[in-house]
Order: C-alpha cells, then sequence, then structure tokens
C-alpha cells in the first residue's frame, strides 16, 4: 500500500475521527499515475485534509484555540498582496506561495488560485457544530461551494472542464455524507436538508437518533436520495466521464472514484439504507478491496479498473444501458447536461465542452437491474 494517509497528514486519531483509511482509499489511484507526477497532487491532498481538520478542531470541536482563524488571516494577505506575511506560523502558506506566488501567475494558476479561495471560505462558512440545511437549494450549494471548489483546484485540469469538475466535485462530497451519515449522526451533525425531510415525514433528530429506521419515510427517502436525485446529478458529470483528452492522472482519479462511489452505493443498498449497519461493514469491505489493488502493478491496476468501468461501473453509476453509454461515446456532437429537475439555481445545465453539442436528453437511457459490486455480508445483515 502506498501509505497515502502518511503523505495527506490524515488525522489517524488525531482529531473528530480516523481519516486515514478513507484518505488511502481516495488517493489508491495515484498508483496508476506517473511517479514524477504524484507529488502535486499529494501536496494538493495534504493542503485540503490540513485546513478541513484545522477547521474541524477550531469550529466543530470548539478548540480555545484560533488556529484557523489564524491561517484564514494570513492566506487572505497572501492571495490580495502576493506576499506572504513575514509573521506567519502556517508551512501550508509557505508551499502555496511557493507552488503559485513566486512566478507570473498563469492563467490555469489563477483558475487554481480562485477555487482555492472558495474553497477555504467555504470552509470557514460549513465548519460548525450548528450546520444545518433549510433547503434543498441550500445544500447544493455547500456541495458546490465546498466540494466543487476543492475539485476545481486539482492540478493538470484542462480549462474547458473546470466548471464540470465542480460537479465531480458535488458527487463526490454527496458520496462522502452517505458514506460518513453514522459517524456525522454521532457528533450531532445531519446534512439532510430541513425540506427534504419533512416531505418524507422525518426530523432532524430522528437521523440523530436513528430513529429513523422505524419511520415509514425512511425508506422512500433514501430511495428519492440515490435513485432520483443522485443520477440527476452524477449526469451532470458525463463530459468529464467520457473525455478522450484529459491528463493522464485526472483518467486515472476519475476511474477510482467512480469505482468508490458505485462500492458505497451498493453496500448501502445491501445494508438496506440502514447506515449503522453500513458503518459495520463498510471499512471491512474498504480494506478488501484495496489490499487486492495495492498488490497489482500500475499498468495491471489501471487496465483492470478501465475494463470494470466500461462495462459494469459506469452504467450503475450514471444508471444508464450500456448501449446509451456506447452511443455517446460514439457521437462528438454532444453538450448540454441533464439538469436536476429538485435543483436550485446552484444546479444549472452544464456548459458545452469541446466538440459535444447534442442534447444529452435525446438520448435513450436504458437501464437494467443489477449491481457492480456485490459486498460480502455477515449472514446476520443479510
Amino acid at each position: 500500500m502506498m501509505n497515502i494517509s502518511n503523505q495527506v497528514g490524515s488525522s489517524a486519531h488525531r482529531a473528530i475521527s480516523d481519516d486515514s483509511l478513507k484518505d488511502e482509499d481516495n488517493g489508491l489511484w495515484l498508483k496508476g499515475v506517473a511517479p514524477e507526477a504524484r507529488n502535486v497532487w499529494l501536496q494538493r491532498f495534504s493542503w485540503l485534509r490540513w485546513v478541513d481538520r484545522l477547521a474541524e478542531q477550531e469550529h466543530v470541536v470548539e478548540c480555545q484555540g484560533c488556529q484557523f482563524s489564524g491561517f484564514y488571516h494570513d492566506w487572505k494577505q497572501l492571495l490580495n498582496t502576493h506576499h506572504l506575511p513575514s509573521s506567519t506560523s502556517y508551512p501550508i502558506l509557505q508551499e502555496i506561495d511557493l507552488a503559485w506566488f513566486q512566478l507570473p501567475i498563469s492563467a490555469q494558476a489563477q483558475a487554481e488560485i480562485t477555487a482555492w479561495d472558495r474553497y477555504v471560505d467555504a470552509i470557514a462558512a460549513y465548519h460548525t457544530p450548528t450546520l444545518r440545511f433549510n433547503t434543498l437549494a441550500d445544500y447544493e450549494q455547500m456541495l458546490l461551494h465546498l466540494a466543487g471548489s476543492c475539485f476545481q483546484f486539482l492540478p493538470d485540469l484542462p480549462p474547458h472542464y473546470r466548471d464540470i469538475a465542480g460537479y465531480l466535485g458535488m458527487v463526490d462530497q454527496f458520496y462522502n455524507n452517505l458514506r460518513d451519515l453514522y459517524e456525522d449522526a454521532q457528533q450531532g451533525i445531519c446534512y439532510f436538508p430541513e425540506s427534504v425531510l419533512r416531505r418524507f415525514h422525518l426530523t432532524r433528530e430522528d437521523i440523530l437518533t436513528q430513529r429513523c429506521f422505524e419511520q415509514r419515510g425512511y425508506r422512500p427517502m433514501m430511495q428519492f436520495w440515490v435513485d432520483q436525485y443522485l443520477p440527476r446529478l452524477c449526469r451532470q458529470t458525463l463530459p468529464l466521464l467520457l473525455a478522450a483528452d484529459l491528463p493522464p492522472a485526472w483518467q486515472c482519479l476519475i476511474l477510482w472514484f467512480v469505482h468508490r462511489y458505485v462500492r458505497i452505493e451498493s453496500t448501502f443498498k445491501a445494508c438496506h439504507d440502514n447506515f449503522v449497519t453500513f458503518s459495520q461493514v463498510y471499512h471491512q469491505a474498504v480494506a478488501q478491496d484495496l489490499e487486492h489493488y495495492s498488490c497489482l502493478a500500475s499498468e495491471q491496476f489501471r487496465a483492470q479498473l478501465q475494463v470494470q468501468y466500461d462495462t459494469a461501473e459506469l452504467p450503475t453509476f450514471l444508471k444508464m444501458g450500456p448501449a446509451a453509454i456506447a452511443a455517446l461515446r460514439q457521437n462528438h456532437q454532444w453538450g448540454t447536461a441533464v439538469s436536476v429537475e429538485w435543483g436550485s439555481s446552484a444546479i444549472r445545465t452544464a456548459p458545452q465542452c469541446q466538440g459535444w453539442q447534442r442534447p444529452l436528453n435525446k438520448v435513450a437511457f436504458g437501464w437494467g437491474r443489477g449491481c457492480a459490486y456485490s459486498p460480502a455480508l455477515p449472514h446476520s445483515f443479510k
């Protein structure tokens, strides 16, 4: 195993939760990337993890210190003056200064800086022990500003895919919220908007106390999220998923992240939407998956993921039939992603990408039942 968690500064028993296994899972795809290209990715991931943990410790755990506030102040000074404050005590800002501000700022670097600044602002806004979302629009705004900005600041992203990468970030955050439902509930955090909970006659307290499993509306609500809302959000990412001109690192990231999303969703469904049961079996599923893939050579790793992606995981992820996906691959005149019907102004029709002009809704979404990933559950959970 590559020990990604050590290289990105995971919170192994040093914060609210141990994120080391999550970080190994998030970063295993880097084994399919040339060694000389890994360092910049690892550095960006370490920035994300460091800032997230700093804000978590200050605002969620409510420590007495003001470390995140100090970082935020110094970052804004560096952003506005292009000079690092002489009094700063944050090594991460020295890395950022060297990466972006010591040379003339290119258009690519400026786009990354802008996305990073949005991410830092979102961290400041959303890391709070009293976080609640009243409407789906509020929730989508968080997905876009927090996770969308995160993906848009990652390296080597072609400019014409930057907006679409924001949608992939939103998808990633949704799956992470699904994965962490029980962990978050234990900390008094519920990301489900009040308006959606009310629609299914549920309350925030039902989720936090697990009384939701006794309520008739819980399973229909989860079916809404996973089977209706999520596929529409996932389809916003189609230009990126089917792109033929992405750098190798982005190709590998997408192969692994779709694999990871399918694993989360399939395990969740196998647990009958019970997030407590899910929390008891999912880490074992991750560990087994990592053990298998970490033993593969780089080329074998990518080849195996590509086959799974093309034959099973992409159709499962998009809830689209293989024939519809094949038609999209062959037709280079597509351009407008499906809008999210429940969405707000945060979810808009995806901008046209180079070579894609045909509306997606002209393509039939043939979809059959079946699952690309079948986790092995203990007998008592089946």
